[in-house]
C-alpha cells in the first residue's frame, strides 16, 4: 500500500486514477476514452437564481470524464488523503456529474485511500453504490471495479434507450421501464412448505410496459438453490409475465396496484419432481394437474416498485398451498 501521508491529490491522479483508469478499458482516444480536466460552467440561473442574464458564469473542472462507447458517461473526482469523503463532497461531484454537458450515469470520489461510486439517478445522501478501500479497487487481480466501470460493463447495463410513446406508468415513470434487479422473500413461518421460509428468489432482469388497457411486467427470476430452480422452471414461473388492469402503478401503499398471472400445467406420469416438503426427487405414478395463481399488491416507492405477493399452488385431490412473501423490484 502507498504510504499517502505523502500523497497530495495530484498523486493522487496520477499515481492511482490513471493506471486504474487505463487498466479499466479508457485510453485519450478512441470510443472508450479519458477527457482529463473538462471544464463546465453554470449560469447562475442553474443554481435558481432569476436574474441569470446579469450575474457571472461559475466555472469548474471535472476532473476525469469517462466515455465508454462514444454514448455512456461517468466522472471521477480526486481529493487528497486527508480529505474525508462527507456529503459536501459527494454533492460537488453529484452537480459535476448531472450538469447537462455531461449527463453521466455514475460518479465516483477517490481520495486514494478509498473510492467511492455513486449514482447520479438518486440524491446525493442516498446515491452510494459502492465503497473500496485501496487493496479491493487497486489490485487488478480482485476486479472489484470490472463489472461495473469498464466500458462493456457500462453498454450491457446502460443499452440504447428506445422512446415509447404512450401513458406513464406512474408518477416519474416513463411509458416502458426495464426491471434492473429485485428480491422475492418469502416469510411465512408456518407455510405447509417448511424450506420456503425466508426463502430469497432473485430477479434478475426484465421490463414493464403498456399492453393495450394492461399493464404488464415480465420477469427472469432466479433461486439460490437448483433443485428449487427446477421446480420454478416446470411450473412455469421462473419466467413469469404478470398483468394488471389499473390505470398505473400507485405511490399509495393503501391503494396498491394489483398484479396477477394465473396458469395451469399437466405433468405427465413419469416425471421426476422434487417434493419440497421431504426434499427429495420423486417420480409420478399418475398424470398430475396443477394450477398456479400468482398475486402481487405493490405501489412505487421512488424508483423501487414494492409490496407484498400470494403465490397459491392447487394440486388435484388436495389442499391448495398458499406462499407469502415481499417483492421489491428496481426499476432503471
Amino acid at each position: 500500500m502507498p504510504d499517502f501521508s505523502l500523497f497530495n491529490e495530484t498523486d493522487v491522479r496520477e499515481e492511482i486514477l490513471s493506471p486504474l483508469l487505463r487498466s479499466l478499458g479508457y485510453f485519450k482516444e478512441g470510443p472508450n476514452r479519458i477527457d482529463r480536466e473538462h471544464p463546465v460552467r453554470y449560469g447562475r440561473d442553474q443554481l435558481g437564481r432569476k436574474k441569470g442574464d446579469r450575474d457571472p458564469l461559475l466555472r469548474g473542472r471535472i476532473d476525469y470524464v469517462l466515455t465508454a462507447g462514444d454514448r455512456i458517461r461517468w466522472v471521477v473526482e480526486a481529493k487528497a488523503p486527508s480529505v474525508d469523503i462527507t456529503i459536501e463532497e459527494v454533492a460537488q461531484a453529484f452537480t459535476y456529474a448531472r450538469h447537462p454537458e455531461v449527463a453521466a450515469v455514475l460518479y465516483a470520489i477517490c481520495n486514494g485511500k478509498n473510492f467511492n461510486l455513486y449514482r447520479t439517478d438518486y440524491a446525493p445522501e442516498n446515491a452510494l453504490v459502492l465503497e473500496l478501500d485501496y487493496e479491493r479497487y487497486a489490485d487488478p487481480s480482485v476486479g472489484q471495479l470490472e463489472g461495473i466501470l469498464s466500458p462493456q460493463a457500462l453498454l450491457a447495463s446502460y443499452p440504447d434507450i428506445v422512446f415509447v410513446p404512450g401513458a406513464a406508468l406512474g408518477p416519474g415513470l416513463r411509458s416502458v421501464e426495464r426491471v434492473t434487479g429485485g428480491v422475492i422473500e418469502y416469510y411465512d413461518e408456518k407455510s405447509p412448505i417448511p424450506v420456503m421460509n425466508e426463502m430469497q428468489i432473485i430477479v434478475v432482469s426484465g421490463d414493464v410496459q403498456r399492453e393495450g388497457a394492461e399493464i404488464v411486467a415480465s420477469l427472469l427470476t432466479r433461486a439460490p438453490v437448483q433443485a428449487i430452480q427446477e421446480v420454478l422452471e416446470k411450473l412455469g414461473v421462473a419466467e413469469i409475465e404478470v398483468r394488471s388492469k389499473d390505470a398505473n402503478i400507485s405511490e399509495d401503499a393503501a391503494n396498491r396496484t394489483k398484479f396477477t398471472y394465473s396458469g395451469t400445467l399437466i405433468f405427465p406420469i413419469g416425471t421426476e419432481l422434487l417434493d419440497l416438503i421431504s426434499w427429495t426427487k420423486k417420480t409420478l405414478e399418475k398424470d398430475v394437474r396443477v394450477s398456479v395463481e400468482w398475486v402481487a399488491s405493490v405501489f412505487l416507492d421512488g424508483r423501487d416498485v414494492v409490496g407484498q405477493i400470494q403465490n397459491r399452488l392447487i394440486f388435484e385431490d388436495l389442499p391448495a398451498i398458499d406462499l407469502w412473501g415481499n417483492v421489491r423490484l428496481t426499476l432503471g
